[in-house]
């Protein structure tokens, strides 16, 4: 099976330490752990116990490591379908996204700030849903966090764990799902992430690779 295929089975259990244990064994088949560390914005120590501890990581970066991996992350409603691949000749667009259930289209705002690449985007979204919500202690009885949690973790410049958003996710019908995007290379121009060009940003050319001692 291919990694894009472990991982996706990883992440489709919605279990916290399923999905760790996939991303490490991911990370430990990179042949330059000190470049990886570089492209990810992440010491070595903080790299080796962040998949490996109990509570994971936190959300920006397990963003920044599935980037540099050459993935993104992406949220479904459970049991989503394909409407539009489901629907007829005679049905028009404006019809399919008239039936489009409240969970798909929090999934689909929460999907478009995650392929922003940054943490803080998102963050906004998961604090705007959290508001739109009629009871928040009910949604937090299903899960292990208490209401409180919710409010503070979702306030910017503060960032969540990976836990509370996928605990918060799972009480609201959604889940993290997986999808490959191009791989940011040393040795070509294109395509580049925007994780990427904001590290080639930082070496005062967004367009020349960037040059790192293995």
């Amino acid at each position: 099976m291919s990694n894009l295929g472990l991982l996706q089975n990883a992440f489709a259990t919605n279990n916290l330490r399923t999905i760790c244990k996939a991303i490490d064994d991911e990370i430990s088949r990179q042949s330059s752990i000190t470049e990886f560390c570089q492209l990810a914005k992440v010491n070595r120590t903080t790299l080796f116990r962040a998949f490996r501890r109990r509570q994971g990581t936190g959300l920006e970066t397990m963003i920044r490591v599935l980037e540099v991996l050459g993935f993104r992350l992406a949220v479904t409603a459970k049991g989503q379908v394909d409407r539009t691949a489901k629907a007829d000749a005679s049905t028009s667009e404006r019809n399919i996204l008239e039936k489009t259930s409240p969970g798909e289209g929090m999934a689909r705002k929460l999907t478009a700030a995650l392929n922003s690449s940054e943490a803080r985007p998102v963050i906004g979204v998961f604090a705007e849903i959290l508001r739109t919500q009629d009871n928040i202690a009910s949604l937090s009885k299903k899960t292990i966090r208490c209401r409180e949690t919710f409010y503070r973790a979702f306030v910017y410049p503060r960032v969540p764990r990976f836990s509370t958003a996928l605990t918060l996710l799972d009480a609201l019908g959604l889940s993290f799902s997986i999808r490959r995007v191009p791989r940011y290379k040393l040795s070509t121009r294109s395509p580049r992430s925007p994780l990427a060009t904001a590290i080639g940003a930082q070496t005062g050319d967004k367009n020349r690779p960037l040059a790192i001692g293995r």
